[in-house]
């Protein structure tokens, strides 16, 4: 009975991956990239369950493509039915599988990192469904951007963004030993570093461009092959900085080949707020690590990197806004954006008592009167986290959140000092990185300025209190 019993089972999975086969078959007939999707799934699918960290690793893998062509199309024409999505959904479904808990954590201190993301993630949907007031205005400006459908809408700039939390709940609930933690670091850093030898082999192809110093053609070849404007690429690079240097550190040789590969692809960037954030913060963990040597040997590498990149282009690159004869340093450090985006949007909100205390929604500065009218300049964002924020949700929140911001920064800092360790204040500065990057651009929004973030912040919260595990072990032992 029991050889019989194996037989039928058998005969039935043969029979189901025969019809499975057929279906693919005739799949590609119909669409090539469905069939190529509803083949991948299923090993996909397996490999996700088989192991808790193997969906985390696929979805940190692919988070640099996320708005590339293939990425970012919809199968079978449903909207919202992007292989990065199904790929989040998969992370997601797999975090609930290994018995992971959106709501509720066994330790409770973990449950205030949960509680904080679920307030952060309340103020980003009340902030964002604010604007569907204005749709038609956002339209009218960027047709191409957003779409006068309130479902597509959503899909685009609530659904999506959301699924870059993903893996803030997925390491809360899995990532908790140190093992886990530096693989998953790990796998940040191999993913920034396979990025930049995609990036370079395009530059390389592409080089007439980054010659010829036109910004505005960079810009399409970064959104043909990436889907990102070159600021937002830049942005991997200025949280992940610190985790790029971690095996240089520990002096592992390889870490010297991952930093260079990685330096010369932010060189070809040309993103210059991606290089200054990426040199700082790399001198300052270097000098809190007290890696003296180390510092003076990335200088040098830096130093080589620039005096040959300088002179092709680089030069115009760090040139750009600065017109001759202004004296204002600042103003031409950031592009007029001081005199004509930021004060003028300052200067309408603090004259209007209600877009003071409660803002107007998300993409707010698109809907002011000064913008409709042409009294500021033509772009897409504010260019300033700090003021996209405030314009967005008013004084109150604002105020608040610049409030907790700053006390979680500060006890952060106590945390990663008292800790004194290299992996803690690795995890510590990507927080920091953010932080001086959100001067010059990036969002507090969820999005792809700042995916890699929900990635190292459960990761240094995870570690603490991992710490303060082995800590209390010692001394009970004692």
């Amino acid at each position: 009975m029991m050889i019989r019993s194996l037989t039928t089972i058998d005969s039935f999975l043969l029979a189901g991956l025969a019809g499975y086969a057929s279906l693919l078959g005739i799949l590609v007939t119909v669409d090539v990239k469905i069939a190529t999707v509803a083949a991948i799934l299923p090993a996909l699918a397996w490999v996700i369950m088989a192991d808790k960290k193997n969906s985390l690793f696929l979805f940190i893998l692919f988070l640099p493509y996320s708005r590339s062509p293939f990425m970012s199309q919809n199968l079978m024409g449903i909207a919202g039915m992007k292989p990065f999505n199904l790929l989040a959904a998969l992370t997601l479904a797999a975090c609930l599988f290994h018995g992971g808990n959106l709501l509720i954590l066994q330790e409770r201190n973990r449950n205030r990192a949960l509680l904080f993301i679920w307030l952060y993630f309340l103020i980003f949907t009340i902030t964002l469904f604010r604007s569907l007031g204005y749709l038609s205005i956002l339209h009218m400006f960027w047709p191409n951007a957003y779409s006068t459908s309130v479902t597509r809408f959503l899909l685009s700039y609530y659904l999506v963004p959301a699924l870059y939390l993903v893996p803030f709940f997925y390491i809360l609930n899995h990532i908790t030993e140190r093992d886990e933690i530096e693989s998953i670091l790990m796998c940040v850093w191999t993913t920034i570093v396979i990025f930049s030898l995609v990036f370079i082999g395009i530059a390389l192809s592409h080089f007439s461009i980054f010659l010829s110093g036109n910004r505005k053609a960079l810009v399409h070849l970064c959104g043909t092959f990436i889907g990102l404007h070159y600021n937002s690429i830049g942005s991997f690079y200025i949280i992940t900085a610190p985790v790029l240097l971690l095996p240089l550190v520990r002096g592992k040789w390889w870490g010297w080949a991952g930093c260079a590969v990685s330096l010369i692809a932010l060189l070809l960037l040309q993103s210059r707020t991606a290089i200054v954030v990426f040199l700082l913060s790399s001198c300052l963990l270097l000098f809190l690590l007290n890696r003296k040597k180390l510092l003076f040997a990335l200088l040098l590498l830096t130093g080589a990197a620039m005096a040959i990149l300088l002179p092709l282009f680089l030069l115009n690159t760090l040139k750009e806004g600065m017109q001759p004869g202004n004296r204002d340093i600042l103003v031409s450090l950031f592009n007029g954006r001081i005199d004509l985006l930021w004060i003028p949007l300052l200067t309408e909100w603090f004259h209007d008592p209600k877009l003071l205390l409660f803002g107007k929604g998300r993409f707010s500065m698109i809907a002011s009167e000064i913008y409709q009218r042409g009294f500021v300049i033509r772009t897409a964002h504010p260019h300033n986290a700090l003021i996209e924020l405030f314009l967005d949700c008013g004084l109150l929140v604002f105020s608040g959140a610049l409030f907790t911001l700053v006390t979680m920064t500060g006890k952060a800092w106590k945390i990663a000092g008292g800790i004194n360790s290299d992996l803690g204040w690795v995890l510590f500065m990507t927080i920091i990185c953010f932080l001086i990057g959100t001067i010059s651009g990036r969002s507090f929004y969820p999005g792809v300025d700042n995916f890699f973030l929900f990635v190292t912040l459960p990761l240094f919260i995870n570690y603490v209190f991992y710490e303060k595990r082995e800590s209390m072990q010692l001394a009970d032992i004692t």
